[in-house]
């Protein structure tokens, strides 16, 4: 009797504890459903464009410059542009050709530098 008792309470357990999982899995899946919509809803293109490196120029101007709003901020831009030219370290040269991420509205009112274009006029 006492065994058939506690038997009993663990299978109630069982299908409580069970019943709470199913519960959290079906309120999760549709929230994380929403935020993924909601990222590529906010997400913008990005071009990537060709530009030479002028005197005074850092990675962090050029972040100032054309990051636009699909970074969350000027170490991903920067990350970015390290990982779009092959570099290990944060320093550019004048003269240099950087493949930088520009928006499509950024790009469309800069003027970017063309393969082998000095634009030091």
């Amino acid at each position: 009797m006492r065994r058939r008792k506690m038997v009993l309470k663990r299978r109630i357990r069982m299908v409580i504890v069970a019943f709470i999982l199913i519960l959290i899995g079906i309120l999760v899946i549709p929230i994380s459903h929403f935020k993924v919509a909601a990222s590529e809803k906010n997400m913008r293109q990005i071009e990537y464009k060709t530009y030479v490196v002028q005197y005074g120029d850092t990675l962090w101007g050029l972040a100032d410059s054309y990051m636009g709003k699909n970074f969350k901020n000027h170490q991903d831009y920067i990350h970015d542009v390290m990982r779009a030219n092959g570099m290990n370290q944060a320093m550019i040269y004048e003269g240099q050709l950087l493949i930088i991420p520009c928006e499509e509205d950024v790009a469309e009112n800069t003027q970017m530098a063309a393969a082998g274009e000095d634009m030091r006029n």
